[in-house]
């Protein structure tokens, strides 16, 4: 299972999103990686991508819980997700 976190600086509606991110996946993942803030402008727009995490050992059965923070572009952040 692939995780992106995204801020939504626009409000782009996630139905806009959500084609994107699928046909675009792995060249965001680069970007991310890379830290290639241009590329993800590009495929985004001014949403902000935060965070992309492969999560390997998911099942409804187990809870996963992480936590995801740091600082882009000045703003500081802090989420605790749990998937279930």
């Amino acid at each position: 299972m692939l995780f992106f976190l995204i801020e939504q600086d626009a409000e782009t509606p996630v139905e806009q999103l959500d084609p994107i991110i699928r046909m675009y996946y792995q060249k965001l993942i680069t970007a991310f990686e890379n830290r290639d803030y241009i590329q993800i402008e590009k495929l985004l727009g001014d949403e902000d991508l935060l965070n992309v995490q492969v999560i390997s050992d998911f099942s409804h059965n187990t809870p996963v819980e992480f936590n995801i923070n740091g600082i882009h572009r000045l703003d500081k952040y802090a989420y605790t997700v749990r998937l279930e």
